[in-house]
């Protein structure tokens, strides 16, 4: 074999090699943004983000202020544009509220 034939075959080895770690390399994750929320300090609350991509849910900390109890909620997951919302427990009598508020990518 002479070298301009070897050296085509060893270019040709690496050009596939190269492509197959093209096609192999993971794809960039959805990322959810400009979220807001409805706040705190009553029984329900919502997320809504308004940009990028994928979808999302509201993860929220309700709390028994009587009682000291605390709780974490998921709200629906939901697609960019749409509210994700989150009701706190009424338990013995006692309606929980909203402590804080997160937006979580699912």
């Amino acid at each position: 074999m002479n070298l301009s034939k070897i050296a085509g075959a060893a270019a040709g080895a690496v050009l596939a090699a190269g492509a197959a770690g093209v096609l192999a390399m993971p794809s960039a994750s959805a990322t959810p943004g400009s979220c807001s929320d409805g706040g705190t300090g009553r029984a329900s609350t919502w997320v809504v983000c308004t940009s990028g991509t994928g979808s999302y849910y509201a993860h929220v900390q309700c709390a028994d202020q009587v009682h000291g109890y605390s709780g974490w909620y998921n709200g629906s997951t939901v697609g960019i544009g749409s509210r994700s919302s989150v009701t706190c427990p009424l338990q013995g009598g006692v309606q929980w509220s909203v402590i804080s508020v997160f937006s979580y990518e699912a």
